[in-house]
């Protein structure tokens, strides 16, 4: 059984330790912090799920605006690979908040189960996403995978989920 395979149309990316390491204490619009730094596996990840057509990047962000969070993309030569910015600023809702993800999705023109979210906090990424709709890829690193179910993959890297997408036939991931 194939978890994310026929009508996936998107990704929804976390930002925060997901596909960018958060660094304590940076403060402000993330394109002006004096440094940023793609987390492990992260441009892999991207070009192995660049055989679906919209691929965003999902933040709490309110210090900075979508061009304000591609700009910092764009500092480590992730902004190519993404088709859309959207931030807790310009979306009015915050993770976990649900309305985040529905937004999101209304915002794409797809419908959320056609969509895929990806993010390192169970409790901010994965439930809310889960609960609209979304398929949702949990990726921990260095962690004890939660005992419950609320993840449809957990992985401990972005470059595992590279790797299982590319594996597989139709750009399927397969499930566990």
């Amino acid at each position: 059984m194939y978890v994310f395979g026929s009508g996936l149309r998107g990704v929804v990316w976390d930002w925060g330790d997901t596909l960018m390491r958060d660094i304590p204490g940076q403060a402000g619009p993330m394109a002006e912090w004096p440094r940023v730094e793609a987390m492990p596996g992260a441009l892999a990840a991207l070009e192995a799920l660049s055989v679906l057509p919209v691929q965003c990047v999902a933040t709490n962000a309110t210090d900075s605006d979508g061009i304000k969070v591609a700009e910092a993309l764009e500092r480590v030569g992730l902004r190519s690979r993404l088709t859309h910015f959207f931030t807790s600023l310009e979306l009015g809702h915050s993770k976990p908040d649900p309305e985040f993800f529905v937004d999101v999705s209304r915002k794409l023109r797809i419908p959320p189960e056609a969509l895929m979210a990806i993010g390192n906090d169970l409790q901010k990424d994965i439930v809310p996403a889960k609960a609209v709709g979304m398929r949702t890829v949990l990726v921990l690193p260095d962690s004890t995978p939660p005992s419950h179910e609320s993840a449809d993959l957990i992985l401990p890297s972005l470059s595992d989920l590279a790797g299982r997408f590319r594996s597989t036939s139709g750009g399927e991931v397969p499930e566990g």
